[in-house]
């Protein structure tokens, strides 16, 4: 381990010349008037970039400063990738098997769970309850296989505002590039990563944005482990099934995110991002299916006459199946369905054909 002289470290950045299938990166050199050592992040965030940071002595010395000064101005200082919340979403186990036997090497920690590991043997969507709706508190009964998981997790990963949480899912829905962002005390920063995935990316990402209700208890793991968190949401991908160009666009998803870690720095601020709220759902009676025309429309502004259900012989339009708390939004053109036909939804109850939201700009 490289010994520097105590005292104190100045941050500075300066530019490498990239590899030829490198972009230029930025490091940040740590340096004293005795020595000089230089780790490798792929940026540098402004309100840490050439501060003072405070004594070090050791390498560990010179990460601990730095994740300190990360803390001090809100940012992440490691990641937590989680796969396989559901046992039959394959792109996001396979992006973590992948983590777990050669991961990438990262300065700040990155650390790799398979989340229902019972239900991923089976390849189901879980044994006895759904994973992502059970909450710290129906987890301490332990009385079904997925409730002793989830327990196992909130105990191994005790909320911390200093952890990145990513949680990969797919869905059978037409949802494209979609990444979720729950409505919390960490919206703000979780948007903006959004937007920096979204410029990274160089293709459409659409933002779902649900919100806790007040009072309530979150139900999904992720902000019961961190208020910084994102859910990869990505679709038509059939459950039970492998998928290669999800898995690489949900790997390529991640290292931007612990490189985002890493530094701090995020790009793209300036450009808004679709975000879709959720309003209500339109329920899915029994005998009925999503319309075909309809299925494969999300995000699309719903028109009060578009068929949305049928049973083969009767066909039922918005009008008369969006809630009536919504009608007047429907007949401004307001609301957009996504999740259209998921095939969980049929299991669920109520069953959902989709649901609605309103679309915001972030």
């Amino acid at each position: 381990m490289s010994i520097l002289s105590n005292s104190q470290i100045q941050v500075q950045v300066v530019k490498v010349p990239p590899t030829p299938k490198q972009k230029q990166r930025k490091t940040l050199t740590f340096s004293s008037s005795s020595s000089q050592t230089q780790i490798t992040y792929q940026n540098v965030d402004a309100s840490i970039r050439g501060q003072v940071l405070g004594p070090a002595n050791t390498l560990a010395d010179i990460h601990k400063v730095f994740d300190d000064a990360k803390v001090e101005a809100g940012l992440p200082t490691n990641t937590l990738v989680i796969g396989g919340t559901h046992g039959d979403e394959m792109p996001g186990i396979r992006v973590v098997e992948k983590l777990l036997t050669n991961p990438t090497p990262r300065c700040s920690p990155v650390y790799v769970e398979l989340g229902n590991k019972t239900a991923i043997a089976m390849n189901k969507r879980f044994t006895d309850k759904d994973m992502n709706r059970i909450s710290k508190s129906d987890a301490q009964s332990s009385s079904t296989l997925d409730e002793k998981r989830a327990k196992e997790l909130y105990e191994k990963y005790e909320y911390s505002p200093s952890r990145m949480v990513v949680d990969l899912h797919t869905t059978t829905s037409n949802a494209g590039v979609m990444l979720i962002a729950i409505e919390d005390s960490g919206f703000k920063h979780n948007i903006n990563l959004a937007k920096h995935i979204n410029a990274c990316l160089n293709i459409e990402v659409n933002v779902f944005s649900p919100k806790i209700p007040e009072g309530t208890e979150p139900k999904n793991l992720m902000p019961n482990m961190s208020n910084k968190h994102l859910a990869v949401e990505l679709g038509p991908v059939m459950h039970g099934q492998d998928d290669a160009v999800a898995a690489n666009t949900m790997m390529d998803i991640v290292n931007i995110v612990t490189e985002y870690v890493d530094s701090g720095v995020l790009i793209g601020q300036d450009t808004p991002i679709p975000t879709y709220v959720p309003k209500g759902v339109i329920e899915l009676p029994e005998g009925y299916e999503v319309a075909p025309d309809f299925m494969g429309t999300d995000y699309k502004e719903l028109s009060h006459d578009t068929v949305v259900l049928t049973n083969g012989t009767k066909t039922i339009a918005a009008k008369d199946c969006v809630p009536e708390a919504l009608q007047e939004k429907l007949m401004l053109g307001q609301l957009h369905p996504v999740f259209i036909g998921e095939a969980a939804y049929k299991n669920e109850t109520p069953r959902k054909a989709c649901i609605l939201c309103v679309k915001e700009d972030s």
